[in-house]
């Protein structure tokens, strides 16, 4: 009797119908915990378009922040960005008027107040067309100080990198200016220490980390990731965090990856900044395509391993600018239960 015969035949069938419901278990359970997840990030993205103060904050912050970048640019062009900035004006105008004031969109119109500042009048004739609307709207916000974006020197920087935690933690800023090669050395010692000292679920340490020196396949890698222009081409090393499925064992585990890729990123950071390495995390977040991409300029990411984040770095150059990223409140965070 064939195996075909033998699994369709009355005595030996239900059999094999237990057998086929065991191995396909893990698969259903996994597709059972991702489809809740789906479920919740699409009902987020279906009233997304509801103005919520949360969701108006998260705009108007990622808004600026992407101004503050440009701000801080080692390379800082004439009016750049005249799109996203006239968007920035109408929805901090929008907010005041919907929601009232909060640090955050008053360090927005402080950004857009040193935009403003740093533009004189030769500049401004260049494009009136932004200029004029732009200016009426900052008229219309309230009176708030240009953003001070800070200027430091390197020395300056990184001396509390080795201070008590509190003031080390607190010195430790994202850098976009980066000068000159990058020893291999200093980056193997921060992420020897990262890696001793990072938690993980019962040790498995899901976390792989790939150091790509190349700049040719540093500048695809980055052009793909679309978040680093203006400064990615002066990183001297590109980062790759990853964390492999393969270390998961139950499907109740399937966001693992990410956890423990997200505390062995911070834990990564903390040990660049005592290294004294200039640095920056890159999202990745991208489609099926972008991610097959990423895999064939990468060939040594395994199939079961899922792309975490991207740190580029460099050697801290003598003096640059830190955007000033106020945080929020401490007690919108925090709550006793």
């Amino acid at each position: 009797m064939d195996l075909r015969s033998l699994r369709d035949h009355w005595f030996t069938k239900p059999l094999f119908l237990a057998l086929q419901w065991i191995a396909w278990r893990p698969c259903i359970r996994a597709l059972r915990y991702t489809s809740y997840d789906r479920f919740r990030m699409k009902r987020a993205a279906w009233f997304r378009g509801a103005r919520t103060k949360e969701n108006a904050t998260a705009r108007i912050v990622m808004q600026y922040h992407v101004l503050e970048k440009g701000l801080t640019m080692p390379a800082r062009r004439s009016n750049f960005g005249h799109k996203a900035i006239l968007a920035l004006a109408a929805d901090c105008e929008a907010y005041v008027r919907d929601f009232g004031e909060t640090l955050q969109v008053l360090h927005a119109v402080g950004t857009l107040r040193a935009y403003d500042a740093l533009h004189d009048a030769a500049a401004r004739a260049e494009d009136p067309a932004f200029w004029e609307p732009f200016t009426a709207a900052l008229g219309r916000l309230p009176t708030v100080p240009p953003a001070v974006e800070p200027h430091t020197t390197r020395e300056a920087f990184y001396a509390a990198n080795k201070a008590d935690f509190a003031t080390f933690a607190r010195s430790r800023h994202t850098l976009r200016h980066y000068a000159g090669p990058l020893s291999i050395e200093r980056i193997r010692a921060a992420a020897e220490l990262a890696f001793e000292t990072a938690p993980s679920a019962c040790n498995r340490q899901h976390v792989r980390l790939r150091c790509i020196g190349d700049h040719d396949l540093r500048d695809k890698i980055l052009a793909l990731q679309g978040g680093a222009r203006g400064f990615g081409h002066l990183a001297d090393k590109l980062l790759v965090i990853t964390a492999d499925l393969d270390d998961t064992v139950m499907a109740e585990e399937h966001n693992d990856v990410y956890v423990e890729g997200g505390i062995f990123l911070m834990n990564l950071c903390y040990a660049l900044h005592y290294h004294r390495i200039a640095h920056c995390v890159l999202n990745w977040f991208c489609n099926r395509d972008g991610d097959q991409t990423l895999r064939a300029l990468v060939p040594s990411i395994r199939e079961t391993e899922v792309v975490v984040a991207f740190i580029s770095c460099g050697e801290a150059p003598e003096e640059f600018d830190v955007a000033a990223s106020p945080r929020r409140p401490f007690d919108e965070v925090y709550a006793e239960v």
